[in-house]
């Protein structure tokens, strides 16, 4: 799974947890507007139904910005 988005000066910290796990903390502020960024991955999902919780942590006019999301199925092996 990746989710992408945008990360720039208005962006701040925001908090990406899986299937009611952990919590991990990112920092998306950047110098310059960039969108279309890997925020987060997770290539150790098994298959199944899964649950994604994102949410920003805001000072005053930060924002978070998700553009999309991919998530990939069940690989085989030849």
């Amino acid at each position: 799974m990746e989710i992408y988005g945008a990360v720039g000066p208005r962006s701040g910290d925001y908090t990406v947890q899986v299937d009611g796990g952990d919590s991990f903390t990112f920092n998306g502020t950047k110098s310059a507007l960039v969108p279309q960024t890997l925020l987060y991955q997770d290539n150790d999902l098994g298959s199944g139904t899964h649950a994604v919780k994102i949410s920003n942590s805001p000072f005053t006019g930060q924002t978070l910005s998700i553009d999309y999301a991919i998530a990939y199925g069940p690989s085989s092996t030849k």
